[in-house]
């Protein structure tokens, strides 16, 4: 079914949506980002702090302090203490490249051996100051420096977690106003560009249905001129004969039986010309659409069927009210696919059938006959048969559908869905 809500409404309530689920992504993505940058900075911020710290101790640093003297240790205990052990560095370790601790804020550590890990070892060789642990707690900031006669050394500080997290959330706490008014003022701005995009889908479908209005107007009104003039002139001219050839036959009877015989053949055959010249008229205008309704104008039209001794059912419900535009669309499939039936299906039955329900309008032809490879469909245009290829144009246009459902030996079926009312489609 189609969906009937207001294409206004439809159109910005999809917009809004689209764009508040975009500003959403856009929000936390933007969230997302700033925390990894502020982590980074702050993290950044903790080696800047330990690179400067270690530098200050590289200056006190004695080659003393590799054999483990105590006047060495001294010196750099008192600038560790006065100096360097501040937020947010908690405690110093100087290790040498066999993992030996020569210096510790943890006096008691001091002389023990742990040796150097992979990112530790690495961070000995490197320039610049390296992150190579981290826990709930603290960062372990690795700064290479060496002793006056170049020993290398890896200068080591725990820098508190908390001092990184609190650097985060102050760029956090400072970026985020900003970005969330940014966004809502993106918001803001996109609803009346939204209201804007859905008027111009109303005017859309409003045009495009007085157009569609106006073409069915033009087709009916030429259909019903052409219709006019072949009842006026070939028609009475067909009637005209056929009661001159009868009147001759009877005249010349007695006297040329077998002339009279050739006549009266001639008018028969002039008769069923006129038969199928009506029959033609009739799908082309069918007075009865406009008189009565749809369900009489739909068992004229199967009149050539019945004659061809086809089984036709037509249910049409007794109350359905449909839109004058609606119900010769459906007419006009429905002539199409019995058209289709009387010159390719050789079916016996055929059963045509009109509903109404949630504000459309369907129609089925489901005959017995043959069927076709779907596949063939889209050639059959390309053959010179357009009357499908029309009516689905048609169909679309008024908003609705048409679907072909056939198979090889096992009939076929044509299903019709329109909007009851013109310019109600979606």
């Amino acid at each position: 079914m189609s969906d009937r809500r207001d294409p206004v409404r439809h159109a910005a309530a999809l917009f809004v949506a689209v764009s508040a689920i975009v500003v959403a992504v856009v929000g936390v993505g933007g969230v997302i980002a700033l925390r990894a940058v502020s982590t980074g900075e702050a993290r950044q911020r903790a080696q800047d702090t330990a690179s400067v710290a270690a530098r200050a101790v590289q200056e006190r640093l004695t080659n003393g302090i590799v054999r483990g003297r105590s006047t060495s240790l001294v010196r750099i205990d008192a600038l560790v203490t006065a100096g360097v052990l501040r937020d947010p560095i908690e405690d110093v370790t100087l290790r040498l490249a066999d993992g030996e601790i020569v210096f510790s804020s943890r006096t008691d550590d001091i002389g023990s051996s742990d040796p150097l890990d992979d990112d530790e070892t690495a961070a000995l060789t490197r320039e610049e100051p390296e992150v190579v642990a981290s826990d709930d707690d603290s960062l372990v900031v690795s700064v290479p420096i060496t002793t006056p006669d170049g020993t290398p050394v890896l200068f080591q500080a725990d820098v508190r977690s908390g001092a990184v997290a609190a650097g985060s959330r102050r760029l956090l706490t400072a970026v985020l106003p900003v970005l969330a008014v940014a966004l809502l003022v993106l918001a803001l701005l996109l609803v009346p560009l939204a209201l804007g995009l859905a008027r111009r889908v109303r005017d859309s479908q409003q045009e495009r249905a007085r157009l569609l209005q106006h073409a069915v107007d033009a087709s009916t009104t030429e259909r019903r001129r052409i219709a006019g003039e072949l009842h006026d002139g070939l028609g009475q001219q067909l009637v005209g004969l056929s009661m001159t050839l009868s009147a001759e036959a009877d005249a010349i009877g007695a006297t040329d039986p077998a002339a009279a015989a050739r006549l009266r053949e001639t008018g028969d055959r002039t008769r069923e010309q006129l038969r199928s010249l009506r029959s033609t008229l009739l799908g082309l205008y069918p007075p009865s659409l406009e008189r009565t309704g749809l369900g009489p104008a739909l068992e004229d039209l199967s009149a050539n069927l019945r004659a061809g001794d086809v089984d036709v059912e037509v249910d049409v419900p007794a109350d359905l009210v449909i839109a004058p535009t609606i119900e010769a669309l459906l007419f006009r499939a429905a002539r199409e696919a019995v058209r289709n039936v009387a010159t390719h299906a050789r079916a016996r039955r055929v059963r045509i059938a009109i509903a109404a329900e949630d504000g459309v309008a369907s129609l089925s032809v489901c005959d017995d006959g043959i069927g076709f490879d779907p596949a063939r469909r889209n050639g059959l245009a390309a053959e010179g048969h357009m009357g499908l290829a029309m009516l689905e144009d048609l169909a679309r246009d008024g908003g609705g559908s048409l679907r072909i459902d056939t198979r090889p030996g096992a009939g076929t079926t044509l299903h019709l869905e329109a909007p009851l009312a013109v310019g109600a489609g979606p």
